[in-house]
């Protein structure tokens, strides 16, 4: 053997030095430790009991959503439907879970005057109507526009929804003459109000939300078309009382949308000033700065006399980059919509300006229409409500770089004076498909989609650890002394086989997973240079050569981040600056992409939290806690998520209940305790908690019985016992005794 003592297995052609076949042992080591089980069933076991209420969750009401729709050939409008407003004057409309059952709910903020004349209650309110299980819309909350009865007297509201207060429930953020508004969601019904007032005058009724700053809590941008008064960010505190605010950031009667436009993990601000083409990006890099990323103006003629109305961002080509859309009125050919390609931190290319868009635009807004995965834009005129739907580069498309198909039209009734003016999307009656809200000047019109994708139905998760690949997770162990490596498969609590296989202390398993897509396990290992690929029959393995460890890297999990059905690896480097994803097919290395985050925050674990078959991420940075979802061509959506429970270690990720997401495990072992947290994406949807003797530590946490539902294995360090997943919690299942020398291995 080589003194780098290279990884030994059959059918390994290394080409490194020298490797030499070794035998296929029977697993020896493993049977001859195995004492006769006996169950845990002293005061100290781990019987799955209920704890007391000290366990770190909260429950919350879940309800199932509505099945989706099926397949259509291309999306359209269907139906058009009013919403009676009863004399509110609506200005602004926003779509969003802000009840926390799962459903998208419509909220609308009305204006206190429109042309000076009062209508309706006489004031500004915010009304919630809340998504029924039959699919229609019922008003459940009425909300003043501020706690402050002085200041509920607004004629531009401005309005968003966005977890403000990392629960993992949408809030209300409203923007008045005199500040930023949170009406921060309970989740049953509740809401409770902060923010903060600027002098009066001021006015915030453009808004948009994300993390500019990276300390894990939501910022608002806000700025006011009138006044002179520009846009300015206000710092977002996590729910406290008040949010604190900066400087000004741009001038006055600019479109902004707040994106991570440069690719780097972290939201940036991008500005379409009114008067001018241009662009400008105000990068977020976990600091405040006024210094512009890049600044961009177009030199097409034909933006002469140009008026700009709005923004929108978004994918437009399927790049993986973000796009710019940016309307105007022209004094010359009406309406205009031009899209800039974007290049990342780089300026955007020129961009393509789209045919005459019909009539004036009045707002854009980006959304997937068809549930196709890719972004589609949504233009909105007085009269009209125009939509462009992304197609693969080609003869359909409007230009090659921008994948954007001809404009279709839907007319309300030309015979009603009813200037449309805000847009917002959603699925709204629980068909699958996205149904697009626009505000006018009496009422809010709902424009129902059909012909969209039919979604995937979320599937129950494979087990972690699938030796064989019988839907049963199996255990995987080393020792003694760090030279060997076993397996045993399962059925439920019962060993049915094993094997055990000679391994150099040097070679470390880096990653386990199914990297070829076989649906069996296969293992990555490495000796601080070299890697090596163990692929699995079933029974046995074949070692294949990989490139070499990337120095400066550590590997932090491994899943499919792609959606390709192949785990892939996530590496960080050792400055803890840089994320970097090596998507596989088998021992190669197919593609990849580079990813910057703030060195504070520390990977927690990771599962597929929003059931899309792709792998997220859950970090933390002792405080406060946050998703990175996976999507298309590698990109990822932050989702901020409830605080770090104090003194509680994360035991596992895994799918508690079934439903196809990842659900976490917490541990308290000095106060005795062991939770559950079932998520829907980054909410908090219901939870347990058991009380567990400090003795006891998890084994492993996977889906062993092969019912879809994760179960637990404990050990006191002799004995092991299985909490068995049911429809009522967990029943307690004994297991073979602990084999003695050799360690659990949980990757």
């Amino acid at each position: 053997m080589s003194a780098r003592k290279t990884l030994l297995l059959a059918g390994c052609a290394a080409a490194a030095a020298a490797a030499a076949s070794v035998a296929w042992n029977r697993p020896s080591p493993v049977a001859d430790v195995t004492p006769t089980a006996k169950a845990a069933n002293s005061a100290d076991a781990a019987a799955p009991r209920r704890a007391p209420a000290q366990a770190p969750a909260r429950a919350l009401a879940a309800t199932a959503g509505n099945a989706a729709a099926g397949e259509a050939p291309a999306y359209q409008t269907s139906r058009i439907v009013q919403l009676p407003m009863n004399g509110d004057v609506p200005y602004s409309v926003a779509v969003g879970d802000v009840t926390g059952d799962g459903r998208d709910d419509l909220v609308v903020a009305t204006s206190h005057a429109y042309n000076e004349t009062p209508h309706g209650s006489g004031y500004s309110v915010v009304i919630v109507y809340e998504r029924q299980s039959d699919g229609g819309l019922r008003e459940t909350k009425r909300l003043p526009l501020t706690p402050y009865s002085w200041n509920n007297y607004e004629v531009a509201p401005g309005l968003t929804v966005s977890d403000m207060d990392n629960d993992g429930i949408a809030d209300i953020v409203v923007g008045y003459r005199v500040g930023v508004i949170v009406h921060s969601s309970d989740g049953a019904g509740g809401f409770r109000s902060f923010g903060y007032r600027f002098a009066d005058g001021q006015g915030h009724r453009r808004l948009a939300v994300g993390d500019f700053n990276d300390d894990g809590f939501q910022d608002v941008v806000a700025s006011s078309p009138h006044n002179g008064n520009g846009g300015f960010i206000f710092f977002g505190s996590g729910g406290k009382d008040t949010l604190w605010t900066s400087q000004r950031l741009f001038e006055e009667e600019s479109n902004f949308q707040v994106v991570d436009a440069t690719g780097d993990g972290i939201a940036d601000i991008v500005v379409a000033d009114r008067g001018t083409p241009g662009l400008k990006v105000l990068a977020g890099s976990g600091r405040y700065g006024d210094v512009p990323l890049f600044a961009y103006s177009a030199t097409d003629s034909a933006y002469t006399g140009t008026w700009t109305t709005g923004l929108g961002v978004g994918d437009f080509d399927d790049d993986g980059l973000i796009d710019f859309a940016v309307p105007a009125m022209t004094s010359t050919a009406g309406g205009r919509l031009w899209v800039f390609g974007g290049r990342g931190n780089a300026a955007p290319r020129l961009p393509a300006r789209l045919e005459r868009s019909w009539n004036v635009p009045k707002a854009v807004f980006t959304t997937d229409l068809n549930r196709d995965g890719r972004d589609d834009l949504v233009v909105l005129h007085p009269d009209y409500l125009g939509y462009y739907v992304q197609a693969q580069p080609g003869p359909n498309s409007t230009d090659p770089a921008v994948g954007l198909q001809t404009e279709w039209l839907n007319s309300i009734d030309a015979r009603v004076s009813d200037s449309q003016h805000a847009v917002s999307a959603g699925d709204l009656d629980g068909d699958g498909c996205t149904d697009i809200a626009a505000a006018s000047t009496t009422k809010v019109w709902i424009y129902y989609g059909s012909g969209c994708r039919a979604a995937p139905q979320t599937a129950p998760q494979r087990p972690r650890h699938d030796i064989d690949g019988d839907g049963r997770g199996d255990l995987l162990w080393r020792g003694p002394g760090d030279n060997h490596w076993a397996y045993w498969t399962m059925d439920g609590a019962q060993r049915r086989d094993g094997l055990a296989l000679a391994v150099g202390p040097d070679w470390k398993m880096l990653a386990s997973g199914d990297f070829d897509g076989d649906h069996r396990l296969d293992a990555i290992w490495s000796d601080g240079r070299s890697m090596q690929l163990w692929r699995g029959d079933g029974v046995r393995f074949t070692g294949l050569p990989m490139r070499d460890y990337p120095a400066g890297y550590r590997l932090i999990a491994s899943g499919d981040v792609d959606g390709d059905g192949k785990a892939d690896l996530v590496w960080r480097d050792d400055s803890g600056s840089v994320v970097a994803v090596w998507t596989m097919d088998g021992a190669r290395v197919s593609g990849g992409r580079a990813l910057v985050i703030g060195s504070r925050w520390q990977l927690l674990g990771s599962g597929d939290f929003d059931g899309d078959s792709r792998l997220d991420l859950l970090w933390g940075d002792g405080l406060r806690m946050r998703q990175w979802r996976f999507g298309p061509k590698l990109r990822f959506v932050q989702a901020p998520m409830a605080d770090y429970p104090a003194g509680w270690t994360l035991a596992g990720v895994a799918d508690a209940n079934g439903d196809g997401r990842s659900d976490l495990f917490w541990r308290h072992a000095g106060a005795g305790q062991f939770a559950i947290w079932q998520l829907r994406g980054a909410q908090r949807i219901a939870s347990a908690g058991y009380a567990v003797g400090g003795a006891w530590r998890v084994v492993g946490i996977d889906d062993y019985s092969g019912d879809g539902r994760a179960d637990v294995i404990w050990s006191d360090g002799t004995s092991m016992q299985m909490w068995r997943a049911t429809d009522g919690g967990y029943v307690g299942d004994a297991m073979a005794g602990y084999p003695a020398g050799w360690n659990a291995l949980a990757q």
